[in-house]
């Protein structure tokens, strides 16, 4: 039985060549970045992504926007949070939005 285990990204390569993991999940660029076809025979292009960065917005401009544009903006970043949760979980939890000055 396989189980998904979570590894820190400064360990995965050799994690991946000690056997620890099977493979990773990642984009084609982190894989290209860090080497990973000195490991893995195959890639698969499952055409998802999940991305965690966060979401920033300027308070002047935010300031600025009128209400409707506000709520749409709120609405926005809510809908953001919501798909982090659902696709990482804790680490989706652990995040927070935040707006930069």
């Amino acid at each position: 039985m396989r189980v998904h285990r979570p590894v820190s990204f400064g360990e995965l390569y050799t994690a991946l060549s000690t056997g620890v993991v099977d493979g990773p999940d990642n984009l084609i660029s982190v894989f290209n970045l860090i080497k990973l076809y000195e490991l893995q025979s195959h890639l698969h292009l499952t055409g998802h992504t999940c991305a965690f960065g966060p979401t920033g917005i300027s308070e002047v401009f935010y300031l600025g926007l009128n209400v409707p544009r506000k709520l749409a903006c709120d609405r926005g970043v809510g809908n953001r949070i919501g798909e982090r949760k659902r696709c990482g979980g804790d680490q989706a939890r652990r995040s927070r939005a935040q707006r930069v000055r």
